[in-house]
């Protein structure tokens, strides 16, 4: 089952370039129309999916929706309800998986590509339809059943679901430094963990009494703790 249903431009209304530009009744319109709309969707279709074998349930989201992705700001509206759509979409395949294991839950993230959404933006500054759909194609035939629901490009690889894990870190007295705490690892998260890409970087101004703070990056939710 593949959702591509979704808008941009809802009444005459693009995305915000700046806070100013908010307004509540587009704000909920997008919302209504990317998040609230396929979620109900989900909940009607979702007990038709087959139990026992491998199924999939694809639905169109954007990079935009990811926290950890967002460097440019603007787009408040369509980058909320995007994020919402893939919060939705997380919290179902968690539920589906009790009972259909082999169902795969994707938010699918297909590109720029040439069409009556993109043309304001980028013109014809973009990629084919086809090409576009075969990739996703792709990614779905590839994609494995985890129990928990997959962000992915039109390349099959993995896009980040919000903000980096951040271990938890507090002064260590005497050690003149800070110590990163992470929760013990629950049976499942291995597969999840593999996906997690670590790296030490510094986060600004460390608290009193500390020289160092560190940040851990993933691209699965579940792996680290989170602040």
């Amino acid at each position: 089952m593949l959702d591509a249903t979704g808008a941009l431009q809802i009444d005459g209304h693009g995305p915000e370039k700046n806070l100013q530009a908010l307004q509540a009744e587009p704000l909920l319109a997008s919302l209504q129309v990317n998040a609230v709309g396929p979620a109900l969707l989900l909940r009607h279709l979702s007990p038709l999916l087959a139990r026992g074998e491998r199924v999939i349930w694809g639905k169109l989201s954007a990079r935009v929706g990811s926290i950890e992705d967002n460097h440019k700001g603007g787009w408040y509206g369509y980058r909320a309800a995007k994020a919402a759509l893939n919060q939705l979409l997380q919290t179902a395949a968690i539920e589906l998986a009790r009972q259909r294991p082999l169902a795969v839950v994707a938010a699918l993230q297909p590109g720029t590509v040439r069409s009556a959404l993109s043309a304001p933006f980028v013109g014809e500054a973009a990629s084919e339809p086809a090409l576009a759909a075969q990739g996703l194609l792709q990614a779905l035939d590839a994609a494995p059943a985890t129990g928990r629901a997959l962000f992915l490009d039109h390349r099959g690889e993995p896009i980040a679901w919000g903000k980096p894990c951040l271990g938890l870190a507090r002064p260590e007295h005497g050690a003149g430094g800070l110590q990163q705490i992470r929760r013990p690892q629950r049976t499942g998260e291995a597969s999840a963990r593999a996906m997690c890409s670590r790296r030490t970087v510094g986060l600004g101004q460390a608290p009193r009494g500390s020289s160092n703070h560190w940040r851990t990056s993933c691209s699965s939710p579940t792996p680290c703790m989170k602040l």
